[in-house]
């Protein structure tokens, strides 16, 4: 090779670098660069073949992914369906699907992407057969159900379904209470023949129904009411109506990621007739299944309680209003609130309703700061909102010291929200499993409603009304301080009423399952159950669920003790940090010896349980191995409490 032609073959070899640069983003493979070098040196027309790698590059499925992927991270940032707080990311890859046409684009996309879905064709009229799913090792069933099938049953399996909202034979909006009832009929069947056929203990996700766009009658005529869009709305109210009430089956609403993303050129409905709900190909498309399977992995980490936020700490300047308010001569409320300020509040009102605690750490005096609060917000949130607050200048990892003390829970369950970085760094170095949050604050909101962590499957009375809980805890903890132990626990007024829960109707049932899978610190196993594990053991009556339900002079503090007892075995003992040293576990050990007869209780350490550790050896059992057994379990009930029926 001549000086001339080694000049042109590195040339070349850097337009083909440049090229992967360009279109790729990375530094070619050995194979890539050769065969482009190639091609370009024996071209007679390089410009023209140069051209067309360019093009081969841009439509290539590498391009694609990394397209797709650039777009999740950019709506992600914003966006509700990907906002775990978890360090490391979680992922749920064996997934059984079982549908029509869409459910087969969801497949496709989701192997593509990595995970592992099986897609089984099963159809949704009256009499399709459920498929048989190999269901070892699967995460999760997803079901998506064909609505033109169901409108086609309304009309006895004429596929004039398709069309029934505008056929005029059938007088839609004349009928439309008539077929709704109908529809709801086939839907509730099908739910049920899917439950009984499959045989899947694990957890099954409905899809929602795609809804219809909203105009399809026009402009000028009314769209809202009797319409195919009202319709499949209320179809999908009742969906998710019905599986509210099912063990572990859950409604997966999808319409709200198709609108985050922009359904006009995901939904076929444009094209093609409303009924058919199917997919068009594109990148949108697969952003939005990008999304459906971010929210199945959150879904499944809030299902498996891999996680948990049980309290939110807060800042306040710059934080929970805008500036710092101390330096403002004159507050003019709506300038401090209005925007992210506003919207971050009503997500952690929103964490509170869900049984969420809140929690204040600010430097600033703690006087004044109160009168502005109160000032700032006025009753959008309150004072009494939080039930801590630490208001003064301390270093923030003491004050979230004492809140932990004061709340009883771990730093792995707390999320500390600061907008100063320094600050963040300076807790994390105290509590390095502590969750944070800072940077923007217009992420914040989202970050609350929907991470995993800091959901709920419930609302019980007890999570409703833990802050006001938390709050006389507290109360009860100063009052400790002014008198001896007795005079104390006497004058606390204790009463405990007990119960035993033998089947999932008890009303009790969903507050004891709560309890047990979120209880770290006195849980003797810190074993994590699914609905469908606990039911079957009660089904099979080999299980009973003993709780305590406890009230003192202060608060009704609800249930806060449970004991999983199976054939004279203790499996599990729980309790809330709430009544910690108050005698209730030793009243619940006396409720059971005088209900049950009890040789053996199981203990795991864990790690995070050491508040639990000597609770049977306190209480005459002897251990063996990971085993405590007795002979004859004899304890008496505190005499500062008082059992009621």
């Amino acid at each position: 090779m001549n000086a001339k032609e080694n000049l042109n073959y590195e040339t070349v070899i850097q337009l083909v670098e440049t090229l992967y640069e360009t279109c790729l983003n990375r530094k070619p493979d050995d194979s890539g660069k050769k065969q482009y070098t190639e091609m370009i040196l024996n071209a007679s027309d390089r410009i023209s073949v140069t051209n067309q790698i360019i093009a081969s590059m841009m439509s290539s499925e590498e391009k694609l992914n990394a397209n797709r992927n650039a777009q999740l991270n950019i709506r992600n940032k914003g966006a509700f369906f990907t906002n775990k707080l978890l360090k490391n990311n979680i992922q749920f890859k064996n997934i059984a699907l079982l549908g029509t046409c869409v459910s087969e684009k969801i497949t496709n996309y989701g192997n593509l992407a990595g995970r592992n879905i099986s897609h089984y064709l099963m159809g949704s009229l009256h009499y399709d057969p459920v498929p048989r799913v190999e269901t070892n090792q699967l995460d999760a069933v997803i079901v998506h159900l064909t609505l033109r099938h169901f409108l086609w049953d309304i009309l006895g399996g004429s596929v004039a379904g398709d069309v029934l909202h505008v056929h005029s034979d059938h007088q839609f909006a004349k009928n439309y209470d008539q077929y709704l009832e109908q529809f709801k009929k086939y839907i509730g069947a099908k739910i049920d023949q899917i439950k009984n056929e499959l045989k899947y203990d694990g957890p099954i996700f409905f899809l929602s129904f795609i809804e219809p766009p909203l105009k399809a009658q026009g402009d000028f005529l009314i769209n809202r009411s009797r319409s195919l869009y009202r319709f499949v709305r209320d179809i999908n109210d009742y969906l998710e109506d019905i599986l509210s009430k099912e063990s572990n089956v859950y409604y997966f609403e999808i319409n709200d990621l198709l609108n985050f993303v922009g359904d006009s050129l995901i939904v076929d409905s444009v094209q093609s007739h409303l009924s058919h709900s199917g997919l068009n190909d594109g990148e949108d498309t697969h952003l939005m299944i990008g999304s459906i399977f971010e929210r199945l992995d959150n879904m499944l980490i809030r299902i498996k309680n891999l996680s948990t936020i049980k309290l939110i700490i807060t800042d306040l300047d710059n934080t929970l209003w805008r500036g710092v308010a101390a330096e403002f001569e004159t507050i003019i409320a709506h300038e401090l609130t209005e925007g992210w300020p506003l919207g971050y509040v009503e997500a952690l009102l929103e964490f509170k309703r869900r049984g969420g605690l809140l929690a204040i750490s600010s430097k600033n005096n703690h006087d004044e700061t109160v009168g502005r609060f109160d000032h700032i917000w006025q009753s959008t949130i309150k004072v009494q909102d939080f039930c801590a607050l630490k208001i003064n200048w301390d270093p923030k990892s003491k004050n979230i010291a004492e809140i932990l003390e004061e709340t009883n829970l771990l730093p792995e369950n707390v999320l500390f929200i600061d907008d100063n970085p320094r600050e963040i760094e300076e807790v994390l170095s105290v509590f390095p499993t502590i969750n944070t949050l800072g940077g923007e604050p217009q992420i914040w909101k989202n970050k609350i409603l929907y991470a995993p962590e800091m959901q709920t499957l419930h609302i019980t009375n007890e999570s409703a009304a833990r802050t006001e809980l938390i709050q006389a805890k507290i109360q009860r903890d100063h009052s400790e301080k002014t008198m001896n132990r007795e005079e104390f626990l006497l004058s606390l007024e204790l009463k405990v009423n007990f119960d035993i829960i033998l089947d999932q109707q008890n009303v009790n049932f969903i507050r004891a399952f709560e309890l047990i899978n979120k209880t770290n610190q006195f849980n003797t196993t810190g074993k994590r159950w699914t609905e469908s594990e606990i039911i079957q053991l009660l089904d099979s009556k080999k299980l009973k669920i003993y709780t305590a339900q406890v009230e003192d002079k202060f608060s009704n503090n609800g249930i806060v003790a449970v004991a999983l007892v199976e054939e004279g075995t203790i499996s599990q003992v729980v309790m809330s940090c709430r009544v910690f040293g108050l005698g209730v576990e030793t009243a619940l050990l006396a409720y059971i010896a005088k209900n049950d007869v009890v040789k053996e209780a199981l203990y795991n350490d864990t790690g995070k349980n050491k508040a639990s550790s000597f609770y049977y050896a306190d209480h005459g059992f002897s251990q063996v191995g990971n085993a405590y057994t007795v002979s004859d379990l004899l304890v008496e009930m505190p005499h500062w409490i008082s059992e009621v029926a």
